[in-house]
């Protein structure tokens, strides 16, 4: 195996998402070491103020650290995040992996009328996503929908790498009111699940409707980010930025899996949530825009209401099978020998 180092803002263990979870599990089949940008300011003694486009300094504040390093140990290829970097041509070669369809949810945002001082953000990233593609050896989409996304902002996506998972960490663990009982939820109630942000992108506002309006339903809301302990309403736990390990257990409680956002590059929550066999309601986005099987559970049409609402009725009254087409379709093993093989060409 070549080698490799993986770069991402974080690492799984100063954040909790999507992202972290991606470039932990390709530091791990990869055999590579893993940098951030706190390990990057660290090294070069720099202390950045957060603060609006702070995307920018960051992305740049790494690069630099990327110069000394391939000066220090060599190395074969560099993986790294799709908006960090593009401003030097650095030595050695670039495989850039394009998971965040920042342009589409601020033009989404748009026109639902949200005006969010993250849209800097999510422009700035933007912009950094084409210079990146520049610079890069190969550019790796995670899935269909992101290859078709980057191509609009006149990126090319070389390689579509769908992302997996675990079939061994997430499965049916068959013990639902013990887990039921070690967590605090009722065990006479159905259970939806949502994996989600206090984020207008995330859909909130179509999944507090849910809430209100399907009172005989017990929710799980399990947050990735910091968020308020306490919900106003009796028929909602929240759980805030669960280790990865216990993930299993929260899947395995539900009775099914909301996942109400505008805009997913893959929907890593609703694969890993159909693997512990948890039908999954979600939108015609991420690696669902291409590809759908009626075993998983409801894909609605519109990101709005009605279709949800609709979706939480017809998984109440119908029995699904997700775990079946997650093995065939997405397992880790499959995804590790893309990326393995992949490497080994550059």
């Amino acid at each position: 195996m070549k080698k490799a180092l993986i770069v991402n803002w974080n690492k799984s263990d100063e954040w909790s998402g999507g992202q972290e979870t991606f470039f932990s599990y390709l530091s791990e089949i990869l055999n590579a070491p893993q940098i951030s940008f706190s390990s990057a300011a660290k090294a070069l003694n720099v202390n950045l103020i957060r603060q609006g486009f702070d995307a920018v300094f960051r992305s740049r504040i790494i690069e630099d650290y990327l110069k000394e390093y391939e000066k220090i140990f060599p190395l074969d290829v560099i993986v790294k995040n799709s908006a960090i970097g593009g401003y030097f041509d650095l030595e050695t070669p670039i495989v850039t992996v394009f998971q965040d369809p920042f342009d589409t949810i601020s033009k989404i945002l748009y026109f639902y009328g949200y005006f969010l001082e993250s849209m800097e953000h999510y422009n700035a990233c933007t912009d950094l996503q084409r210079k990146t593609g520049e610079k890069s050896a190969c550019n790796v989409a995670v899935s269909k929908f992101m290859q078709a996304y980057m191509k609009k902002i006149d990126v090319k996506c070389h390689k579509v790498i769908n992302e997996g998972v675990s079939m061994q960490k997430f499965r049916p663990l068959g013990k639902k009111k013990i887990l039921r009982r070690k967590w605090g939820i009722p065990l006479d109630k159905k259970v939806g699940l949502s994996v989600i942000k206090f984020h207008p992108a995330k859909g909130w506002h179509i999944l507090t409707r849910l809430i209100k309006e399907f009172k005989d339903v017990f929710w799980v809301v399990c947050f990735t980010e910091p968020a308020p302990n306490k919900a106003k309403s009796k028929n909602v736990r929240i759980i805030q930025m669960l280790p990865r390990s216990q993930m299993p257990e929260i899947y395995n409680l539900a009775d099914f899996f909301v996942l109400p956002t505008c805009c997913e590059s893959f929907g890593l929550s609703s694969l890993e949530a159909a693997a512990c066999n948890i039908p999954v309601i979600t939108q015609k986005t991420g690696v669902w825009w291409d590809f759908w099987n009626k075993r998983l559970g409801i894909r609605v049409k519109f990101w709005e209401y009605e279709p949800y609402r609709e979706a939480v009725a017809k998984v109440l009254e119908n029995e699904f099978s997700p775990r079946k087409v997650v093995e065939e379709q997405f397992s880790i093993q499959k995804c590790g020998d893309q990326w393995k093989k992949l490497i080994n060409s550059v």
